[in-house]
């Protein structure tokens, strides 16, 4: 491997390569491989583990010869998540034991799987799929849970005689110091999801009647996170108040020391389970839940060290990971080129010296992908984005070469038919803002050799949605135009699902 990636430097560097239009329009420095004497932190003791047991009541329509299983996202891999078998212990309940490090927050939903081999996701008393349940770890806890309905087909009831036997949970969030409101707040029961308004205010509506585990915790660890049962009864409303602690950053500085054979220049995302490390409210249809436009970016300095400071919770558990690409694409990986996740709880201000073992899974491959991005905006971003399956994944940003053009190393394992589909986008806005083609968005289509490395250069000829323009734009605005004053307010609209690049959540299936 280190041979590979010696090879990639020595070609890439032949060939002119390098990085910094679009970040000053100088030339990065070359990444220096890591001193034999460098003095690297050394990873944090375990944490210890604790105990969670789930006790879960299924709908009665539940087919006793199919398996009941629990899938535990990895917010890295995303639809690569695990899953545990329960054990049916009586009709309608199932029990499930694991053991898990404590104060983490675990993400997880239940799934059918029945006899002929086909899986259904649990689904809301209405019918919406349910996205994820979260459990918050205790050195042992236990949890009971209602699956609502298994609903094949994907249609959705809503009906009135449906809700006439649905409860509700209903209260607010205060800050524990202040008392103050705390919005932003994420709260989940049952599969069901809400957010805190500016009053603190939430309810979850259409729950069975039963027990709930109600998780309170904020995306980007404000505050610590909670957990409480509840009980919830037909035509009724369960009331909730909580206070929550909240928490306080400091600076930690992140020291990384790149793999000897690095393509030089090349910028570095940290990706992690807080929204300031691109961590999403809730995964995109596809299963990911990292957007890398979030992330934030390492670019080296003068002396070509790779060094970031960043805001950081103290005593909140945090798993990240240094990656060219995702959470998926692109990420680091150990020494037996097994993806890498990095854990740390601090407690003060510091620095951590970290060094990437390698970025390439072992026998894998690598594809130079070089594009020329012709005509487009000032400050824009051209993303990749590949097909997995029968659906897009969420597009990764490309590195800044020069004279508008844009390159990006993908490492990965081959594909079964040997066929690696993608498209370019600008800005992650797939489709909307891709590549054009003759009806739509373009998708391209690179049949992998033997050879364990490739290169790929594409011309985009114009894109969706954009055309350059050609001549200076006036703008003529009448004489006598009204002020409208200070207290005039502008709306905006939402739309499901906000994520850049989550072509299903929009309404398109497999373009």
């Amino acid at each position: 491997m280190v041979q590979r990636a010696h090879r990639w430097l020595v070609w890439l560097t032949a060939l002119g390569f390098g990085l910094g239009v679009a970040f000053g329009c100088t030339a990065l420095p070359r990444v220096q491989p890591p001193e034999a004497t460098a003095t690297v932190t050394p990873e944090p003791t375990p944490w210890p583990l604790g105990r969670i047991e789930w006790e879960v009541h299924v709908p009665g329509d539940t087919p006793t010869d199919a398996a009941v299983v629990l899938r535990v996202w990895d917010v890295f891999q995303g639809d690569e998540a695990v899953a545990y078998p329960l054990s049916r212990v009586g009709d309608g309940m199932y029990r499930l034991n694991l053991t898990w490090p404590v104060d983490q927050l675990v993400f997880y939903r239940f799934e059918l799987q029945r006899a002929d081999g086909t899986r259904e996701i649990e689904r809301t008393a209405w019918g919406a799929e349910v996205a994820y349940r979260a459990v918050l770890v205790a050195p042992r806890v236990h949890v009971r849970e209602q699956v609502q309905r298994w609903l094949p087909g994907g249609a959705v009831d809503n009906s009135a005689q449906v809700r006439a036997g649905l409860g509700r949970l209903e209260g607010a969030v205060l800050d524990a110091q202040t008392g103050q409101p705390v919005p932003d707040i994420l709260v989940l029961a049952g599969g069901h999801i809400a957010r805190t308004d500016p009053q603190g205010r939430f309810r979850l509506e259409g729950l069975t009647p039963g027990a709930y585990n109600v998780v309170f915790y904020h995306p980007d660890a404000r505050y610590q996170p909670w957990q409480q049962e509840a009980l919830v009864a037909a035509a009724a409303t369960t009331p909730i108040q909580v206070r929550l602690q909240p928490t306080r950053d400091v600076e930690l500085t992140l020291e990384v020391q790149l793999p000897e054979g690095t393509v030089p220049g090349v910028p570095v995302r940290v990706v992690g389970t807080l929204r300031r490390l691109g961590l999403l409210d809730a995964p995109t249809r596809q299963g990911r839940w990292l957007d890398p436009m979030r992330a934030p970016q390492i670019l080296p300095d003068a002396q070509g060290r790779y060094r970031i400071t960043l805001r950081w919770p103290v005593g909140v558990p945090v798993r990240y990971a240094y990656t060219l690409g995702d959470g998926r694409v692109g990420r680091e990986r150990d020494g037996q080129g097994s993806p890498r996740v990095r854990s740390v709880q601090i407690v003060e201000t510091g620095v951590r010296t970290e060094r990437v073992v390698r970025w390439a899974p072992e026998d894998g491959v690598a594809v130079w992908f070089e594009v020329d991005a012709g005509a487009m905006p000032p400050g824009e971003v051209v993303t990749l984005q590949f097909a997995q399956g029968d659906g897009w994944q969420p597009p990764v940003p490309m590195w800044p070469l020069a004279s508008g053009r844009w390159g990006f190393l993908w490492y990965g394992e081959r594909p079964k038919d040997g066929t690696l589909v993608y498209r370019y986008c600008r800005n992650a806005h797939c489709p909307w803002a891709a590549e054009a083609g003759e009806e739509g968005p373009r998708a391209r289509q690179l049949v992998l050799n033997a050879r364990p490395d490739q290169r790929v250069d594409d011309q985009v000829v114009s894109w969706l949605g954009y055309r350059p323009l050609t001549q200076p734009v006036a703008v003529v605005a009448p004489a006598d135009m009204a002020s409208r004053g200070t207290s005039w307010v502008q709306g905006i609209g939402l739309v499901p699902y906000p994520v850049a690049g989550d072509v299903e959540a929009y309404g398109e299936a497999g373009s």
